[in-house]
């Protein structure tokens, strides 16, 4: 094209030297502007020589040809026009051409981001826009971790990288973990990547700050060459934002494990504030959490409770005969018997030294007697085939609850308190069995 150029301003120029007839010159000239037109040249033209050299041959061809001197004028005159017109025709194209380029930019800028999560598949995303560069083979490595990297500091080189994506003529795929590791020797020859396949190839660092994230390969076109910088500029953020995600989820997965770990520990922690230390039933506290739970979903349900106070007999009397350890024993005993007699419909906590108390769903106010003769028949079981040289025995209050009286739970307890008192007043004195 610029060949063609030079070929118009030299006809031109002979022109004026030569001593041609009108019409060979006006042909010759007429026939090279076209070819330089037809050729799309003019964006190579230099136009202000071309309209200076137009006017100088219009003024010599009027001095060389009066006789033709209309003529001349509407000749040049076309060639003016012919000029002007494929300018236009030039200048609506590289508008178009700009626009173009315009808007791939802007997709390019929106769809390099295209990515939510900080693991591999995002890097097929920054290839999958290359399009408009004419880049049909490209190549993602990223650094183990981002590298700190300081002005004038001497670059330690990492001795692997990990290639993360590949566009193979135009095909992006990502790089399974297992293959991604290779040698800083062999990013230009692996597997994946064989330079011998491909006319020209560049290498770009991706960077953001004093922050290497990695290194770009790809196809050296034109549009590289131009955009070159943007590209990088472009490929670095989206590296930085997918090593930002990276962080991040590992940043909530490292959260989500440690209120995980709280929560249980809560668990255990609220388990143990309901805990008695030394039986492993309920303590006061966690016997009226429950007990008050299981009066209201009662009186939801229309059904029945059970509340017993038990206190355990001559427990004074075992410490000081037989030991605390003793004592301790027949603390653990009567809480697991109790906790037996209720099974899985109820609960049974330590609210005192020596003092318990329970709660069960049952059929109807009856049962009450049936459980208290059954805790009493489980303790005189218990009495006839322990080795023990004593007796283990408790006192039982027990009060029935219906649905439609709306007790409390401290208002329940108070009557089988009661209960209980009476119920003190029968019990023995002796402790020792006797043979």
């Amino acid at each position: 094209m610029r060949n063609a150029f030079k070929t118009v301003l030299t006809t031109m120029g002979e022109m004026l030297e030569s001593k041609q007839n009108y019409k060979t010159a006006i042909k010759e000239l007429e026939e090279s502007i076209n070819h330089f037109i037809n050729l799309g040249a003019m964006q190579y033209a230099d136009i202000e020589n071309m309209i200076g050299l137009l006017s100088k041959m219009q003024k010599i061809m009027r001095e060389r040809y009066p006789e033709k001197e209309n003529m001349v004028y509407t000749q040049i005159s076309l060639f003016y026009q012919k000029i002007i017109q494929a300018m236009d025709y030039q200048n609506g194209q590289q508008k178009d051409m700009q626009e173009a380029d315009s808007y791939s930019l802007k997709l390019f800028v929106r769809d390099m981001l295209q990515f939510e999560h900080g693991d591999d598949r995002s890097y097929t995303c920054i290839l999958n826009n290359l399009e408009w560069l004419h880049i049909k083979n490209a190549f993602v490595y990223a650094f183990e971790k981002p590298m700190i990297h300081l002005y004038k500091e001497k670059f330690e080189v990492p001795h692997y990288l990990y290639l993360k994506a590949v566009q193979k003529e135009g095909v992006v795929s990502a790089i399974p973990s297992l293959e991604q590791k290779v040698f800083i020797s062999k990013i230009f020859d692996n597997h994946y990547v064989h330079m011998d396949h491909y006319n020209y190839m560049v290498s770009f660092p991706l960077f953001s700050n004093e922050m290497l994230y990695g290194i770009l390969v790809c196809d050296l076109t034109n549009e590289v060459f131009v955009n070159g910088e943007f590209l990088v500029n472009q490929m670095s953020s989206a590296m930085r934002i997918i090593s930002l995600l990276k962080m991040n989820e590992e940043i909530q997965r490292q959260l989500e494990e440690s209120y995980e770990t709280m929560r249980e520990n809560n668990i255990v922690l609220d388990t143990l504030s309901k805990s008695d230390g030394l039986t492993g039933i309920l303590n006061r506290r966690g016997f009226y959490l429950g007990g008050e739970k299981m009066l209201y979903d009662a009186q939801q349900q229309k059904e029945c409770v059970l509340v017993f106070y038990a206190d355990m007999n001559n427990l004074k009397i075992i410490n000081d005969r037989y030991g605390h350890e003793e004592g301790d024993f027949s603390l653990k005993l009567i809480a697991r018997l109790l906790k037996k007699n209720v099974s899985k419909n109820g609960i049974v906590g330590r609210i005192g030294g020596d003092e318990f108390a329970g709660a069960m769903y049952c059929e109807g106010e009856d049962y009450a007697e049936k459980l208290k003769d059954q805790i009493y028949a489980s303790f005189d079981s218990y009495n006839k085939t322990s080795s023990k040289e004593y007796n283990i025995t408790v006192s039982v209050g027990i009060v029935a609850v219906k649905a439609t009286q709306g007790m409390t739970l401290e208002e329940t307890l108070v009557k089988a308190d009661e209960q209980l008192y009476e119920a003190k007043k029968l019990r023995k004195k002796e402790v020792a069995k006797t043979l």
